[in-house]
Parts: C-alpha cells; structure tokens; sequence
C-alpha cells in the first residue's frame, strides 16, 4: 500500500466519520423535537386536569395541587399590583408645580399689583431675576 493509498483511506474514513455524525445530528433533533412535543402534551394535559379536579383534587395529588391554587393567587395578587403601578405610573405629571403667584389665583385672591410675565414660559412671577416657573431670566427685573 501506497501513500496515495492510505490518503485516499483516511479520505474515506473522515467521509464516512462526518456523514455518520451528519446523521446523528438528524436523528438528536429528532428526538429533541418529539420530547419537546410530549412535554407540551403533558403540559396541556396537566392544566387541564388541574381545572376539572381543583376544587376536589385526588387525595395523591392534594398537596401539588393546593401549592398550584396558592401559586394562581399570588400571581393574580402580582398582576393587581402591576396594574395599580402602571396606573400611577401613568398618572405622574411633567408640569412644573404651580408657583406662588399662580396658587394665589387659584385661591381667589388677587395677585400681586406690581408682577412681572415671564417673556419665555408666560407665567406670572413677583419682580426678581428669574422666573419662579421655568428658571429664566425675567427681563426688567
């Protein structure tokens, strides 16, 4: 035997070495795609008779299924607290909060005779440097 011989050997093993793992690859997906779907059915099959027997369980089952009923209150009480911080989330204003001046129209008294409007935001502002609303400075102060 030759070195082209024993080339053209190892060139036969490796094909034959790479197509038998091509091969075992195929056949490992295979099996994961097949325990993916008995576990979906077991799955289904679990919730479903959780729901026909929750309120008379099995006296095997008893305990799995009451943590199962305990564990449905907890996330429907973490659902309720997700909800409630989303909607005072959503409440939380942008707006500056009112300044003096502006609480003193809002209270029914008169606002102050010699006040200054803040040529950038409008608001009315006592006379002074800068505007007691958006932080500019006020001309003519």
């Amino acid at each position: 035997m030759g070195l082209l011989d024993n080339v053209k050997a190892a060139a036969a093993g490796v094909t034959q070495k790479v197509s038998g793992n091509v091969d075992l690859m195929g056949i490992n997906s295979q099996i994961n795609a097949a325990e993916k779907e008995i576990n979906e059915l077991f799955l289904k099959l679990g919730a479903a008779y959780f729901e026909a027997h929750k309120n008379d369980p099995d006296d095997a089952l008893k305990d799995q299924m009451a943590v199962l009923v305990e564990k449905e209150k907890a996330l429907a009480d973490l659902r309720n607290a997700a909800q409630t911080k989303k909607a005072e989330t959503a409440a939380v204003s942008f707006a500056p909060p009112p300044t003096p001046a502006q609480s003193v129209g809002q209270s029914g008294a008169a606002p102050a005779a010699a006040g200054v409007t803040c040529p950038h935001c409008g608001a009315p502002n006592q006379p002074g440097k800068f505007c007691a609303r958006c932080g500019k400075a006020v001309a003519g102060a």
